[in-house]
């Protein structure tokens, strides 16, 4: 995004220094796990704030968002493979169901119950019968 509005002002914009290219591949390889700033900063050998600003500069977006991104694009995946919102939810890197419906709602627009409805998917995953006498 950077780079083309550089282009529109007529400014060639700067490369992407290798160790901020670096950075945005760790994050897209580990967003399922947690990843502090501080860690990722060590991994790339810059500080913590100099690589947000320079995150956030080059790909028009904070690292919180591309983690979050990755972790609502996961979960699509999941709920169209047909598991459950639960094991999709933890995952895809989210404390909870209830934390990965919030973020899910608020990046698509929609609860992840009505994404599945609306893309006809059924769960796969077994789940235990509602019958808890135990007789056939």
């Amino acid at each position: 995004m950077e780079f083309t509005r550089e282009l529109l002002r007529g400014r060639r914009p700067e490369p992407i220094p290798v160790w901020l290219r670096k950075a945005h591949e760790i994050v897209s390889e580990r967003f399922v796990r947690p990843l502090g700033l501080r860690l990722l900063a060590r991994e790339v050998g810059v500080h913590p704030a100099h690589l947000a600003r320079s995150f956030r500069s080059a790909y028009g977006q904070s690292i919180g968002e591309l983690i979050r991104h990755l972790r609502v694009e996961h979960v699509k995946t999941r709920i169209l493979e047909g598991a459950s919102l639960s094991a999709a939810a933890m995952e895809g890197g989210f404390a909870d169901q209830s934390h990965m419906t919030r973020t899910f709602a608020s990046a698509t627009g929609m609860t992840p119950s009505a994404f599945r409805r609306a893309f006809g998917v059924r769960r796969t995953d077994s789940r235990p019968s509602s019958d808890s006498s135990g007789v056939s």
